[in-house]
Formats: structure tokens, sequence, C-alpha cells
């Protein structure tokens, strides 16, 4: 008997030390599954909710109580309710673990993303006694997709319709791994005969080494911007283009994202634009006529040919480009039509930065050395397409010679008649071809009239003489004019 009960003892103190150790563990797991940043939860076989811990209420937004039984499935988002009870169902029938993302929607329309995970329970004979299973929040990392989606998105948008070609490639060898279409239709390739081929497989570089150039300035600086660079199209035109480009890291990989701005067009243009401008510089500086033009804002003279300067005597003084047109003091002096001397202020070439336009002015330049000159002068404002002048140019004709040519004709005029006064001979002068008459002072005076009062015509200056004188005076002037010689006669 004392044997029997020194067993029983040893049994009865294995018994309280396991129920001891069980205790301690039942204590050890519900302290785990409360401090759980998991959601907890425990069904039977058909799915009927028999525990939850805290955190899972938490997840949810319900409460324990409303979460037993079938309660559980009222917090489901209601798109994803059906999806969750197939994947449930199939697991089940398949004996499969439970697996999948989906969301809860709280009261107030809160939604929560989790990821729900179960396997199956099982007795001591191996036959499934319910499930036990955890959910996990994935709403900010859900959030965090969903931003880099968007990005994505976006991201692929501007990359497939920006106007700009932009190419992605392998930044040891060249290799292309994405195209947009605008680099298709700028080289003139089709995209399956290029994704996977390098740009110098392709020929597309007319310098030879300068990918590699490219690349050293990409990797000393980081990036290249706008940097200038001849490549050729897949039909063997040269196109001049604005290349940029910089580092990119796909997967881990570094790639060369390059963007490319096609301006031979404008590099025609430029070039048609500087030889047009040296043959306006070369005209101006050429030209006989003097010529001036100012800039705005400032009034600055920008350019003076040398005919100009010849004309206005100064050829031999120091320059005025680049001075101010109010800042200088002429050495010559400029008079209007009338003989008023004129102010720098109120010259045509000043009035034309005023936006002032002057058209043949007439006017008398007095030179250092004391000599004249005359010109028509024309002023013109140049306007942007706003209407504001950005610059004066002037223009002069030299009608010197004109003018001392029709001093000479009144000088001789007035002496012919002072001559015929004296002499008291009177001219006059038919023009066949309008048949008109111009009569000379003295052959007015003779006649006893004046231009004031009479126009001489032929028919009526005949009435002049005799009657019998008439016959004689037609015929000898028919004569004359048919054998172009002169004639004499009294009358």
């Amino acid at each position: 008997p004392d044997e029997l009960l020194a067993r029983i003892s040893v049994v009865l103190t294995e018994r309280l030390d396991s129920l001891k150790k069980l205790h301690l563990s039942e204590d050890r797991f519900a302290s785990l599954v409360k401090a759980s940043p998991a959601g907890i939860f425990q069904t039977d076989c058909e799915g009927n909710c028999q525990y939850i811990n805290e955190r899972w209420c938490a997840i949810t937004g319900i409460s324990h109580n409303d979460a037993i039984g079938i309660g559980w499935s009222s917090a489901l988002h209601p798109d994803d309710r059906q999806n969750i009870f197939d994947s449930w169902n199939h697991a089940v029938a398949n004996n499969l673990p439970f697996n999948l993302e989906y969301r809860f929607q709280h009261q107030n329309g809160k939604v929560i993303w989790v990821i729900g995970q179960a396997v199956a329970t099982t007795d001591l004979a191996g036959d499934v006694i319910g499930y036990v299973g955890t959910i996990t929040d994935i709403t900010e990392r859900k959030q965090v997709e969903d931003t880099l989606k968007e990005k994505e998105y976006r991201y692929r948008s501007i990359f497939d319709n920006s106007p700009v070609a932009i190419g992605i490639g392998d930044i040891q060898n060249g290799l292309l791994i994405e195209i947009n279409d605008a680099w298709l239709q700028l080289f003139g390739y089709e995209r399956n005969e290029v994704i996977g081929q390098s740009t110098v497989e392709l020929g597309m570089y007319v310098k030879d080494n300068e990918r590699d150039e490219i690349v050293g300035m990409i990797r000393e600086h980081g990036r290249v911007v706008n940097h200038p660079i001849k490549l050729r199209r897949k039909a063997g035109e040269i196109l001049e283009l604005l290349y940029s480009a910089e580092i990119i890291t796909l997967e881990t990989k570094p790639y060369l994202q390059v963007m490319m701005t096609d301006i031979t067009e404008l590099k025609h243009i430029d070039e048609e634009i500087r030889n047009i401008k040296m043959l306006l510089e070369q005209s101006f500086e050429q030209s006989p006529i003097p010529e001036v033009l100012v800039t705005m804002p400032n009034a600055i003279i920008h350019s003076v040919n040398p005919a100009c300067l010849q004309f206005l005597g100064i050829e031999d003084e120091p320059s005025v480009i680049g001075m101010p047109l109010f800042s200088i003091e002429p050495s010559f002096l400029d008079y209007d039509q009338n003989g008023n001397l004129g102010s720098l202020e109120n010259l045509p070439l000043a009035r034309t930065v005023r936006g002032e336009k002057t058209i043949n002015e007439e006017r008398r330049i007095v030179r250092k050395d004391g000599t004249e000159r005359w010109a028509l002068v024309s002023g013109m404002p140049i306007c942007d397409p706003n209407g504001t002048v950005i610059a004066g140019y002037l223009i002069m004709v030299d009608i010197t010679k004109r003018k001392r040519a029709g001093s000479e004709v009144r000088r001789l005029t007035a002496l012919l008649n002072e001559t015929q006064h004296i002499a008291q001979v009177g001219g006059w002068e038919i023009d066949l071809n309008n048949n008109s008459l111009y009569w000379t002072d003295e052959t007015f005076r003779i006649h006893e009239t004046s231009p004031d009062e009479y126009a001489p015509t032929l028919e009526s200056a005949l009435t002049f003489y005799a009657p019998e004188s008439l016959p004689i005076i037609s015929a000898a002037v028919k004569k004359a004019i048919e054998e172009n010689n002169n004639f004499n006669l009294e009358s």
C-alpha cells in the first residue's frame, strides 16, 4: 500500500505540474492574443465566428457580440463580400489555407484594407473542427500602392502622349527598352525595329564616340540639359536636336532616360535670319542714301551709315554709335523749309522714337565747314506687335543738286526777263504735244496784259494781231513746224 500511495502521489504531482504549465501556457497565449497587432478569429466548420480578439474589433469597427456567429460579415465592404465568400468556400472545399486581401467598412464609412489568413484546426482524429486565422491592417500600404499606381499612370500618360521624343535605354550598352510615339515619329522607325537595339547599332550618332562623351558628362554632373547634338534618322537625314538626359533606376538597375527636341527647322530659320541680317547690314552700310537707326527704350544710336556721315560732314568725327540720341551735340545745323533752326528734340529722327512718322520733309543742313546740303527726310517708327516703339529709322534723299539747279533756273529766268525788258523783246513757246502756249513776262507787257489777267492759248493769242496778218502768221508757223526751221515776220 505504501508503494501504491507513493506512485499515486507522483502521478498527482506530475498532473498538478502539467496543469500549472497548461495554465501558464494559456495565460501566455491570452497575453499574446491580447497584445497581437493582428486581429485573431476562430470559427466553426461553417464559418460561424466563435472568438475574436480586441484587435480584430478595432480593425473591423464592430464589437465582440456583434461579430459572433455570422455577424462579422456585416462589416465586410459590400463590393468585396461575394468574393470573400467564394474564396472561403473554395479554400474549405479543397482543404487549402485561406489568403485574401479585402476590405471592411466601418459604420462611419471609413474603409480598412486587410489581408486575411486562416487555416483549419483538427481534433485528435484529424477531422476539421473549425478554423483559426488573422487579419492584418494593410490600409497604409494600399494607400501607398494606390499613390504609386496613380503616379505610374500619370508618368505613363505623359510619356506616351508627350510631343517630346523620349527614350529609355541601358546606360551601359545603350539597348533601348522603351520609347514613345514621338520618338518613333521623329526618327522614322517602327517599335519592333528599335526595342532591344542600341542607338549605336542603329547608326544614329553622326559623331563617333558621342554617346560615350554624353554618358561621361552625365556621370560627372548627374544630367545634361539641352545639349546640342546631331542624330541620324532611319532614312539617313541628319537632325539638329537639343538632348537632355538623366539616370533613372528601374528595379534597382540604372537606365538612361533621354528627351530630345527637334530644332532642325529652327536652325534653318536662324541661318536664314543671319543671312538676311547680314544682307541688311551690308545694304545699310553700302547704301548711297543716308540712313540712321535708333533703338529704344533709351534712344540709343544703333547705326549710322557712311553716306549719312558724309552728307552731314561728320565722317571725321568720333563715332556716335552706342550714344543716347539726346546726349549728342551735333556740329551741323538743321533748318526746316521755312528757314527755322530745329532743336534736337524736334528733328524728324527724334520724332520717330515718339511714334511720329515723317514723309519727305524738306530740310537744309549747314555743315561745320559752312557748305549747305538739302534733303527730303523721311522718318518711321518701328513697333512691336503690341504697338510699342522699339526703334526709329530715318533716311535722307539728297536733293542738293536739284535745289541748286532750281536756283540757277530762277536766276537765268530772271536774267532773261530783265534782258527782254531792256530790249523790249518778248518770247513765246508752243508745246506741240499738248498744244499749249507759253509767254515770257515781256510778251505779256507788249500785249498790255498780265498772267493774272490772261492765260495764253494758240487760238486766243492770234486775236492780238490784225486780221490781214493772220493768214501770213499761220502759214509761217505751219511751214516752220513742217520744215523744222525758224521763221521771221513783221506784223
